[in-house]
């Protein structure tokens, strides 16, 4: 695993902080008092390519079981896009947990057809429920889903990756698609178990969506590679054996993203 060093001279000192996202704190008495919760600040879900199936499955913590009768409603977020709400429902929103059921389940239906290989769609659900609020530093009232299609992928090229962000280089492998012969990645590239995907059409030119790097920036949350708008004149693109990544880190705050560097992001093929 890389450790990150950023070059921060360019940050823009960002005054919103964010909340814990700890799930573990100091234990309440309930007092008989019920309450619902997300077992989880966020989940990743993977759809396998080549299933059929358009629904996936996640469970609703239900805190005092000796409670019967807790009816809770969730919901997509209202300022969940028009996009992601086309794609992502909850045909069954309504749940109520029997005496002694530690969770009840609900089930998000999606459209397959929609779903983009290479693309991640986030976005967060809540509930509603007919239980009293309590001080619970446990309790998690939103919860934030990401969904890709999980492909396959086959190593077409080992090399040299030098990152300006981390002011280091390693040997690093590049892998294909099976399924999309156009979409590429970097396995591991920052931290283990975070790949990094990328577009590159015949002609060289690369495209990449914004995805996290596998480190957290305190008081912000996860720090995100993302690629600088179309019209800015540094693209990512490959020239001979070298891939040129311009790329710029971000962070999230409040609904939007503050930006950590920019820096270019350069991958060496080794020579046949």
């Amino acid at each position: 695993m890389k450790k990150i060093a950023l070059y921060l001279a360019g940050v823009i000192f960002l005054t919103i902080s964010s909340c814990s996202q700890e799930n573990e704190g100091t234990i309440y008495d309930l007092h008989g008092k019920d309450y619902v919760s997300f077992p989880l600040n966020e989940v990743s879900v993977g759809i396998d390519i080549n299933a059929t199936y358009e629904t996936f499955i996640f469970s609703v913590a239900h805190v005092n079981t000796s409670v019967a009768g807790t009816k809770a409603t969730i919901s997509i977020l209202d300022k969940t896009s028009d996009a992601l709400k086309a794609i992502f429902s909850i045909p069954e929103p309504n749940i109520s947990f029997k005496q002694g059921t530690g969770q009840e389940n609900v089930t998000i239906k999606f459209d397959r057809s929609a779903l983009i290989p290479g693309e991640t769609y986030t976005f967060q659900i809540t509930y509603k429920s007919d239980t009293d609020p309590y001080p619970l530093t446990s309790r998690v009232d939103t919860m934030t889903i990401s969904v890709a299609l999980e492909l396959n992928w086959k190593k077409v090229a080992s090399g040299t990756f030098a990152s300006e962000f981390y002011g280091e280089s390693w040997p690093q492998d590049m892998e294909q698609s099976v399924e999309v012969a156009t979409l590429y990645r970097f396995p591991d590239l920052y931290y283990a178990d975070y790949p990094i995907i990328f577009s590159m059409s015949a002609d060289g030119k690369i495209t990449f969506n914004r995805q996290k790097v596998g480190e957290t920036y305190p008081g912000y949350g996860p720090i995100n590679i993302n690629m600088p708008a179309a019209t800015s004149p540094d693209q990512p693109y490959k020239e001979g054996n070298v891939i040129y990544l311009y790329s710029r880190l971000v962070v999230p705050v409040g609904t939007g993203w503050g930006v950590l560097a920019n820096g270019m992001e350069k991958y060496t093929i080794d020579a046949d």
